[in-house]
């Protein structure tokens, strides 16, 4: 009878743990995801911070950002892309969406009272925002359980604690994918954040366990999804397989409500892999630093990227000349292991264009590293600074560069336009256009130049396109291959 009593007490206690009354919530990843000791936490933090420019290209207000929840030495520094603009940005509370990694619930849970801590001392809960959302639908409500050992929201609370110090928060997990619980998660959000001076901070990490390759080609897809706002499609591309967000839910329910609440805008930050840190290239975990904003009209015509492909853009010989200088440099560093390896300030705005851009080093005419961003992301000096790098010591192709052929090499940086999806094969011009092919998880690329050295034809260049992306000759005839093409400005040292 004893036992019985004791079975049906240690039941209740459970249940009451699971869906009961909050408490303050202690940190369980403390010392495994993140240092666990206050001073070096802090410090962590505050180095992450540092090594972000002071002045990143945002345009409208924020809404939203987009954060990784991995262990600090994999994410850290690019969760700190999305932190750092926090500095200076007075908010009345944040409310954080992540996911449930260990606890299977169905619907999204909401932590509703008392206070989180870590080592940096205690964060307290906005009762009032969190009892509305649970208020907005029966699929939100408390899970205890689906909080006290999850990882995806606690190592958010440094961060913030640094860059919005005594701010509340209310902390979300979402149990599962469904378009009930994306939408009414999306609805709730929308409704509690229109009249208040709220930031939304939504956890992922992208592909798990990929080559980088493979990772890259699945992310983009994904991305590709969060720059149009597009919850929908983006649902649909993780239900498929094409892309991995182990926080999807979350994600595709903070774009439904950003849009909700006039979000127009997403500028992609900073991406990494886990396989920068670990050294292995062939099983990686990707991580992506994004921010959601609200701008009006004039910002959208004033903005000097090159999304539009009809925007015009050139580069001056000076400028030229100081995108090759940064590259050079940059390489000599990374070569050499100098870890202050930052790009130069530079005041030219026509380099501080958001542009794609290859960086192609040879060595005694022979192809030493190609690396390359297609879209986009960044500032023109700063992609050519990091291209460089990823040329010299991380095309997986080649060995990395050793200080001993510094003075033989000879740099070509390609700026790129950005990609036109190819109607007919007629309209590709061997010379002038680029090739990107995109098939399932493979996707692979040739620049312009390439065509020219090797005197390829169009068919020969389709073909060698399709091998670049590890795709049969003929891939390019496949239904469902997209087959884009692009022009790009291309200059070389002397």
């Amino acid at each position: 009878m004893k036992f019985l009593y004791s079975l049906f007490v240690i039941s209740l206690l459970t249940l009451y743990s699971a869906v009961g009354v909050a408490q303050d919530r202690r940190p369980v990843v403390a010392g495994q995801f993140y240092p666990i000791q206050k001073d070096e936490l802090r410090n962590a933090v505050d180095d992450y911070l540092a090594n972000v420019p002071d002045e990143q290209d945002i345009r409208g207000e924020l809404v939203a950002i987009i954060v990784p929840h991995a262990g600090y030495v994999y994410s850290g520094q690019t969760a700190a892309y999305s932190y750092k603009l926090l500095e200076n940005r007075p908010f009345d509370a944040v409310i954080l969406v992540g996911v449930s990694h260990r606890y299977p619930f169905q619907g999204i849970s909401v932590w509703e009272e008392g206070k989180w801590i870590t080592p940096l001392g205690e964060v307290e809960i906005d009762e009032r925002i969190a009892n509305e959302l649970i208020s907005a639908s029966p699929l939100i409500k408390f899970v205890s359980l689906a909080h006290l050992h999850e990882h995806s929201l606690e190592v958010q609370l440094p961060f913030l604690q640094v860059v919005q110090p005594g701010v509340p928060i209310v902390p979300i997990v979402t149990g599962d994918r469904s378009k009930s619980s994306v939408d009414a998660l999306a609805q709730a959000i929308a409704d509690v954040a229109k009249d208040r001076n709220v930031l939304i901070v939504v956890s992922t990490d992208l592909a798990h366990y990929v080559s980088r390759d493979q990772a890259k080609a699945m992310d983009q897809k994904g991305i590709d999804c969060i720059k149009r706002l597009d919850s929908e499609e983006f649902i649909s591309r993780l239900d498929s397989g094409d892309s991995q967000f182990c926080g999807g839910s979350g994600v595709a329910a903070v774009l439904k409500a950003s849009k909700a609440l006039g979000a127009n805008n997403v500028d992609i930050l900073h991406y990494y892999d886990s396989g920068y840190t670990t050294g292995d290239k062939s099983s990686v975990v990707s991580y992506l630093a994004a921010a959601i904003t609200r701008k009006d009209k004039s910002q959208s015509e004033g903005r000097s990227d090159m999304t539009n492909e009809k925007t015009e853009f050139s580069l001056t010989e000076e400028e030229k000349q100081t995108l090759l200088k940064i590259a050079r440099d940059a390489i000599i560093k990374a070569v050499s292991g100098d870890k202050a390896n930052e790009p130069p300030e530079i005041d030219d705005p026509v380099l501080h264009t958001k542009c794609g851009a290859f960086v192609t080093i040879t060595e005694a005419g022979q192809l030493r590293g190609c690396i390359g961003y297609t879209e986009a992301f960044k500032p023109l000096y700063q992609t050519v600074h990091e291209c460089a790098i990823s040329a010299a010591l991380h095309d997986y192709r080649f060995m990395p560069l050793q200080p001993n052929e510094l003075d033989n090499i000879h740099l070509e940086i390609s700026v790129l336009s950005p990609l036109v999806k190819v109607e007919n094969l007629e309209d590709i011009e061997v010379g002038k256009h680029g090739l990107m092919i995109s098939l399932g998880s493979n996707r692979g690329l040739l620049l312009p130049q390439v065509a020219t050295e090797y005197g390829w034809d169009r068919q020969t260049f389709l073909e060698h396109t399709c091998r670049k992306a590890g795709l049969p000759r003929d891939a390019y005839q496949a239904p469902n291959a997209t087959l884009e093409y692009f022009t790009a400005e291309i200059f070389e040292e002397e």
